[in-house]
């Protein structure tokens, strides 16, 4: 059986909600991505989401709520959900992340830690795709981000443990 480490970002949704900017268009993203919601489920969405239950007129005004209740539905839960299945047949073999290490720029822009932004870690800021945070280069805030999360990716990969091989003195994983 092969271990996994499975895990998302903070803000996943934010590249993936459109800027709706009424109830009805909140709606419809819904529903086209969840096909089988019904009227009681989006009562208890905006119920979670208050957000949504706000009138608003300006253009994109329930982009963020949108894209705060999309990325717990598409990606916390699926991020959480994959490793309690896997974790029954390999107990001991799955890890979960929640990754949410800001850029200041990013979080000034309002992006946030968005969607694949582990893997500027991971492979190394310019490695990883375009878009790496400028604080992942040497020298930037969150430089030394990139050698913890790329000592635990390596220890996985050498071991098929994120603990083993990871630098001294960083946080242990625990198993899922």
């Amino acid at each position: 059986m092969v271990p996994s480490i499975i895990g998302a970002t903070t803000n996943e949704g934010r590249a993936f909600a459109p800027a709706a900017s009424s109830k009805v268009e909140v709606e419809d993203f819904f529903k086209a991505e969840f096909p089988l919601l019904e009227s009681t489920h989006m009562a208890q969405i905006t119920a979670l989401y208050p957000g949504l239950a706000d009138t608003c007129s300006k253009a994109g005004c329930f982009k963020r709520p949108l894209s705060d209740a999309y990325e717990d539905m598409r990606f916390q839960c699926s991020g959480i959900s994959f490793p309690e299945s896997i974790s029954r047949w390999m107990p001991k073999k799955t890890w979960n992340y929640w990754y949410n290490v800001e850029d200041p720029g990013f979080m000034a822009q309002g992006r946030g830690v968005a969607h694949c932004d582990e893997a500027h870690a991971i492979w190394g800021p310019g490695n990883g795709g375009s878009g790496a945070a400028r604080s992942y280069f040497p020298g930037g805030i969150n430089a030394y981000a990139v050698n913890v999360i790329q000592g635990c990716w390596i220890s996985f990969i050498r071991s098929c443990n994120p603990n083993k091989y990871r630098l001294p003195d960083t946080t242990m994983w625990g198993v899922y």
